[in-house]
């Protein structure tokens, strides 16, 4: 039997398997995490912001912390869960549009996603580092945390050392940007099943080679949790393949938090 507890999602989307749904579905959602005693869901993103909406909805029943919008370089990953940024100048309005609507952090792309092929690793996305710098400032400024999407040791690292306050993702990621992370108080949220979910609908070599990655991710899960760096348990449910609630305990059960 599962424990009583009460959990925190640390990332999910207000989707079903990549789809927009009913507000009503939404809701059925909504009361399934809470009879599962997930209490606190941080929602990542949806391109119609719709986590704003329901943070305030359902304020009484659930802890639904929002960023409403994720922001990605426009032509880059990430215009299935928020708004485009064109250029810097762009930056202050958003964030600043943001903040009035009620969000709770700035979730921000820093690269696109992995991808099933070895020659590139990672797809195309993420901003360069000077806008990522105004993203962060201009956060910081109104109070915001910043989460960041971000897969590939270069862009990680740039994301830490310009004061991002998690990394959600983070595949590729090194040893010496772990220990950054320690020194610098970053958390981390590795959603392992999340990328492990895809092998199901992979041809056998693409699925060896996912295989292998999320070997290594979880090598450097054991060596973040030695140094003491706060892992976050986010299932990334709602998107394509993950389902909401149960994903979440297979994420659970694949990190063991003591």
């Amino acid at each position: 039997m599962r424990e009583k507890k009460d959990y925190t999602d640390s990332h999910i989307h207000f989707y079903e398997d990549g789809q927009v749904v009913s507000f009503e579905r939404l809701e059925k959602i909504i009361n399934m995490y809470l009879s599962a005693s997930i209490n606190t869901i941080k929602d990542m993103g949806h391109k119609k912001g719709i986590g704003i909406y329901l943070k305030f909805q359902y304020k009484d029943k659930i802890n639904i912390q929002t960023c409403g919008y994720a922001l990605y370089k426009e032509g880059g990953y990430g215009s299935f869960i928020g708004l485009p940024i064109k250029d810097k100048k762009e930056i202050k309005t958003i964030i600043h549009s943001l903040y009035k609507k009620g969000v709770d952090f700035i979730k921000v792309i820093n690269s696109g996603i992995v991808t099933t092929d070895p020659r590139k690793p990672i797809s195309n996305g993420g901003f360069s580092k000077e806008e990522l710098k105004i993203i962060i400032e201009e956060a910081n400024n109104l109070g915001l945390k910043v989460y960041c999407h971000v897969n590939g040791d270069k862009k990680i690292q740039e994301a830490i050392l310009l004061g991002a306050d998690s990394i959600e993702h983070g595949f590729f990621i090194s040893h010496e940007s772990l220990i950054m992370m320690k020194e610098l108080n970053v958390e981390w949220t590795p959603t392992v099943n999340a990328l492990l979910s895809i092998t199901k609908f992979l041809k056998e070599e693409e699925k060896n080679y996912i295989e292998s990655i999320v070997k290594e991710h979880l090598d450097k899960i054991y060596f973040a949790k030695g140094l003491g760096i706060k892992i976050n348990v986010g299932s990334d449910g709602g998107s394509k393949g993950i389902k909401h609630i149960e994903s979440f305990f297979k994420e659970l059960e694949i990190l063991k938090p003591s």
